[in-house]
């Protein structure tokens, strides 16, 4: 991720390979609860998906420590938890990120800052599949000779909700857009 939540330094998950979801699911919010009888918290505790654990069956997630510990009350062990995907307590409008190295020809670019997930973008008009689909997320534009300072990116949601804008890109950095997902 190039733009994280502020909490997701330290609480974010890598999910299961399945519901990973070719990367659609990447930077979007999770809230866990450990349910086993050994818990020693109780609470929901808020994180963002940040990678894919390869190994874990669906439904499985692989916490950082602080945010295990925060969930569990433990350093180690297997507990039984629950958790769900929420609306990302964002403030602002929506990123549109451009990886390092993108120029003129080549333009790889990451929605962030969103409140749910993003299911497709569209640069400048053309449909832009996901870039790899196993560890980054990040959407390659499909056309060349592109002016970076005038990008038209359109991203629909996982609800369906969809955002457009003409965004000045900046290889290496994020740039925020006054809309934002309803859903």
């Amino acid at each position: 991720m190039m733009s994280w939540l502020s909490n997701a330094k330290q609480y974010h998950v890598a999910i299961n390979h399945e519901q990973w979801n070719s990367g659609r699911n990447c930077g979007r919010c999770v809230e866990i609860q450990c349910i086993d009888k050994r818990c020693k918290n109780k609470g929901k505790v808020l994180g963002q998906v940040t990678d894919q654990c390869h190994e874990c069956g669906f439904g499985g997630l692989d916490l950082t420590l602080p945010f295990f510990k925060q969930v569990t009350g433990d350093f180690t062990d297997r507990y039984q938890i629950s958790w769900q995907f929420v609306n990302c307590p964002v403030q602002g409008g929506i990123q549109v990120c451009a990886k390092s190295g993108s120029n003129s020809n080549w333009l790889a670019a990451q929605p962030a800052n969103t409140r749910v997930g993003v299911a497709s973008m569209s640069i400048n008009g053309e449909k832009s599949p996901l870039f790899s689909t196993d560890s980054n997320y990040f959407y390659m534009s499909t056309t060349s000779n592109m002016q970076l300072g005038k990008t038209r990116v359109s991203m629909t949601s996982l609800g369906g909700d969809t955002v457009t804008a003409t965004v000045a890109l900046t290889p290496g950095k994020c740039t925020q857009i006054n809309q934002q997902f309803r859903q």
